[in-house]
């Protein structure tokens, strides 16, 4: 089980994203504590959730001081920190120049020497069809093709951007989050109150836990049965 701990954070962040764009977001002092599940952070674009999960980015280059990290209980700097994390959806990194899906995942699978291959991939999150295309043609199904690429990479914590009501696919998120934390990792996900994640109880990965947060990192409320 991947456990993850902030003690103390705060920052704000000028948030960015390929499918979204950008937006000021400040994250005021949170503490909290994660385990290998899915969290949602439940709150609108201005109540910090998506500061905290950007900050946790590789694509992040602020330094945030005066906090403390722990990964597996070995305290870490949020540099080495973010060489964990995935940033579900975007593709700002492969944007100047053409980078084949394929590739980038044989790529990650060989760097990483994760014990994945391409062909499972293809066949648990039904990306085969896209091997062959470019990063930049992927369209509404980027989400899944980072999930892979992450998991290629040895990735163990995702993070999404903030998601409002508009386009908001609960059940095809659901679905790739419960194929990441069978992976045992760990998904944030800022939200909006107004936005439901529901699955059915006669699914079989019904028990993977669903905690929502607010942004006082109280826990409010549980989508599972333990």
């Amino acid at each position: 089980m991947i456990t993850f701990e902030v003690n103390k954070f705060k920052t704000v962040e000028d948030c960015k994203h390929t499918n979204i764009g950008s937006y000021r977001s400040v994250c005021c002092e949170l503490s909290a504590q994660f385990h290998t599940g899915v969290y949602l952070l439940r709150g609108e674009i201005d109540m910090g959730g998506w500061a905290f999960t950007y900050s946790l980015t590789p694509q992040c280059k602020t330094y945030i001081k005066d906090m403390s990290l722990f990964y597996n209980e070995q305290q870490m700097d949020i540099a080495e920190l973010r060489k964990k994390v995935c940033y579900l959806g975007d593709i700002s990194a492969f944007l100047s120049e053409p980078a084949i899906l394929g590739d980038v995942l044989q790529r990650e699978l060989d760097t990483a020497e994760t014990r994945f291959t391409i062909e499972e991939f293809s066949n648990d999150l039904d990306i085969g069809d896209w091997l062959n295309r470019d990063m930049r043609m992927l369209g509404a199904y980027v989400y899944r093709f980072t999930a892979a690429i992450g998991l290629a990479g040895g990735k163990k914590i995702f993070v999404m951007p903030w998601q409002g009501e508009y386009c908001f696919n609960a059940t095809g998120y659901a679905r790739l989050f419960d194929y990441l934390v069978r992976k045992d990792v760990i998904v944030i996900f800022p939200l909006s109150k107004n936005c439901l994640v529901e699955r059915d109880e006669r699914d079989k990965y019904y028990n993977i836990p669903i905690v929502s947060l607010f942004c006082n990192s109280q826990i409010r409320e549980k989508y599972s049965h333990y």
